[in-house]
């Protein structure tokens, strides 16, 4: 958590567990840490030393998935 926002609310881990199992995590916490971590100092000195024999990858995709009228109920 480099922003201060958290992406997921609670006051225990449970509830933080819960949080991550059953809600997508705040749009505006999800965008602000992603910007965070990749604007990181370390992260990017990281990925330089990482890619130096090439890109890691092309692009990065975030995908939030959903329950299916057929999904395992979860609780």
């Amino acid at each position: 958590m480099t922003t201060g926002v958290l992406p997921f609310q609670g006051d225990t881990s449970a509830a933080i567990f819960d949080g991550i199992l059953r809600r997508a995590p705040l749009s505006s916490a999800r965008t602000a840490n992603w910007k965070a971590f990749q604007d990181d100092s370390e992260w990017k000195s990281v990925k330089a030393k990482s890619e130096e024999n090439g890109k890691l990858g092309e692009k990065i995709d975030s995908t939030f998935l959903a329950l299916t009228d057929f999904s395992a109920r979860l609780g």
